[in-house]
Formats: structure tokens, sequence, C-alpha cells
């Protein structure tokens, strides 16, 4: 089964996707607003079961996709973690644990929304990577039942910054969150979906051409083991996400360097899971392409109680995927809103920085659809 999360003209949802287009399940009187929370209670095999009988809602071409799951309490991140990533480093010696970082969930966009290379740097990177998302919450999970947490897989495009990567001596997370800088999606695939996790293949390409193509076969730290080896330090919980690691072939490592650049399209796929596409633009961009996003969605604005409460926080507050309500800020969308209407792009630059933070989450979910240091 494939879920994920999306933005209608009306509000937030989630809901099954089908070869002739997307069940919502949110509008069900017996499911929770957001995704997160579903794979809790009710649970992924009852949604299932709920959304066995019904029809389509939306054509694919009809909503905007956000991340699977809009609200993961961390997104955790391994790095060199395919063999020939190692090779890269000169090093033959084995690391006998993983290399992990942090990401934030507001530096990531879903499926067919545009990433973002900042103003500060040029070498804005790829890395393909396959995600895991938690299931059943646990703490010091053995190996041997590692594979019963997982909720099912994703795919995610782990965008660098890499000259902000090497700002810090032991540290790359400046260079790992720039908003809206990386992707995922465009659905979660349930993990009765695979037999195994050992043998799947990502393939990255940037504008068609193939640049990073490897097997989890490759591994050096199997799925299990991740979860085992992250659960020792901090308990997972449902919808927590765990990047696994990239192949060899980031831009950076050719040379001269390929970085991306605005037009550029980055696309990952995973055989059994899918293919997530985003096209890259310039913060500048973005903002430009946000005033007519306002006009298309401007609905939603002009009466936020139809957003469903978690998404309602989001647009808000820009701190997005929590699961609980929040309604407090609403009065600044009202405002904003009408500020906006009869303010110039060059004036909203200047003018408007605070915009972008309580606006910024909710262009990441709502954009129309539109025809390293390494690690």
């Amino acid at each position: 089964m494939k879920l994920t999360s999306f933005l209608t003209e009306n509000r937030c949802a989630y809901g099954i996707v089908t070869d002739s287009g997307v069940i919502d399940l949110s509008r069900l009187s017996e499911t929770p607003d957001n995704l997160c929370s579903a794979l809790t209670d009710p649970g992924a095999e009852q949604l299932a079961v709920l959304g066995a009988e019904l029809v389509p809602d939306f054509a694919l071409d009809e909503i905007s996709y956000a991340p699977p799951i809009t609200n993961p309490q961390k997104i955790i991140c391994i790095g060199v973690n395919y063999v020939n990533r190692n090779e890269e480093y000169d090093d033959t010696t084995l690391p006998p644990y993983p290399s992990v970082f942090m990401r934030t969930p507001g530096s990531l966009v879903g499926h067919l929304q545009s990433i973002v290379r900042p103003p500060e740097s040029e070498q804005f990177d790829y890395e393909g990577e396959i995600a895991i998302v938690i299931g059943k919450p646990g703490r010091r999970i053995t190996q041997d039942n590692a594979e019963a947490h997982i909720a099912g897989l994703t795919i995610l495009q782990e965008g660098s910054v890499r000259d902000w990567m090497r700002h810090g001596k032991f540290n790359v997370t400046q260079g790992k969150n720039f908003d809206r800088s990386g992707a995922v999606g465009p659905w979660l695939v349930t993990a009765d979906e695979f037999d195994s996790y050992d043998d799947l293949t990502v393939t990255t390409r940037v504008n068609g051409e193939q640049r990073q193509h490897d097997t989890t076969a490759n591994l050096l730290f199997s799925f299990s083991y991740l979860i085992s080896y992250l659960s020792t330090f901090t308990g997972l919980q449902t919808g927590d996400i765990i990047s696994t690691g990239t192949p060899t072939g980031a831009g950076a490592r050719f040379d001269p360097p390929r970085f991306l650049v605005p037009g550029d399209e980055v696309t990952v796929e995973v055989p059994g899971i899918g293919l997530l596409r985003n096209t890259v633009v310039d913060e500048e961009q973005r903002l430009q392409t946000f005033v007519t996003t306002c006009s298309r969605y401007g609905n939603i604005l002009s009466r936020p109680e139809r957003l469903l409460p978690h998404a309602a926080h989001q647009v808000a507050a820009g701190a997005a995927r929590s699961c609980q309500p929040v309604s407090a800020d609403l009065p600044k969308i009202q405002r904003h809103r009408t500020a906006m209407a009869s303010t110039a792009h060059g004036d909203l630059c200047k003018r408007h920085d605070s915009w972008r933070t309580v606006t910024g989450n909710f262009h990441q979910h709502a954009q129309p659809v539109t025809n390293h240091a390494d690690s």
C-alpha cells in the first residue's frame, strides 16, 4: 500500500495512492487528521481495510504532494554507508559504527515541489537515498526484532550545501539543513510490500543523466543494524525517518564538481517504492512563485478554519508537522495575506522577512504541481 500526504485547495490531507488517484482517508470519521497519528491508530493494516471499498477522491494531478510524514519527531541521516562511498575517502578500513547527523523537517519538501538553492552558496548538491519510516516505537531494539518496527520505506533526496558542511571541524549540520534544500516522497510504501530490504536499488539522475546507482546489498550497516544502533541512544517514535545513506556519484565528487543550478531536474528512483522528482530554483524564484501560489490557494489563507488543525498550525507557525492543533496565529495569516495582496514583489523581499517564516512551510506543502565534507 502507498500512503501519502497532500494538499488540496481546501485542506491538508492524506490517503492511499492507487493507479487511478488518491483515496482521502483523512475525511473519514474513524481516522485522525494526519498520517503520523494514523500509523499509530488505527494503524497501517486497518487503513488498508478502511480504503478497500473506497474509490479515489482525487486524481494525482489534482493534488500537491507534501512530505509523506508531515510531522516527524526525528529525521536521522546516515553518512558514508555504502562500501564505495567509504573508498571515496581513500580509506579501506571499515568504520565500526555509522556516521550520524540530523535534519530538520523544514529542510525537506514533497514530490514535484521545488528544491531551493540558497544565495549563500553555489555548491548545491544531490544525494539520493532510501529512507525508513518507523511504525512501532521502541528503545534498545534488537537486530532480530528491528524489521517489526518499520512502517514502510520512502525516498529521500538529501540536498546538501557542500561548503557550509565544512564550517565546523566535525559537523555537517549547517549544510544539511537549509530550508527546502532536500525532498522526500512521493509516498510511503508499507512494509508488507517488501520481502527483504537486502537488495533494493537506488538511482539518482540529474536532467536524465544517471549520477548515482547502487544496491542495499552494499550497505556497510543494514537497516536492522541502524534501527538497533540508533534506538540504543534515542527512543524511536512512530513517524521517525532514518535516511540510510547515499551511493557514490554526488556532484562534489566530479572533477570539476557538477553542482546543481536552477532548472536542473533531480530524480531518485527506487523500484518497489517509486520515483521522487524535484526541480531546482534559486531562493528569489521561490518567493516570486509564492506570490502566484497565494493567488491559487488564497481561499485557504482567507478561511484558515477550513484547514485541518495540524495544517493550520503549519501555516500559522511554520513549525510544521506537529500533531497538535494551534490556532493562536491565525489572525497573523489574515494580516499578512492582506499585505501580500497590496505589496510589489521587490517590496515584499525588503519588508516581509517575517512573512517568509510564516509562509515558508505553507509554500512547502502548497506549491502547485507544474510542468561535504560529503555524507
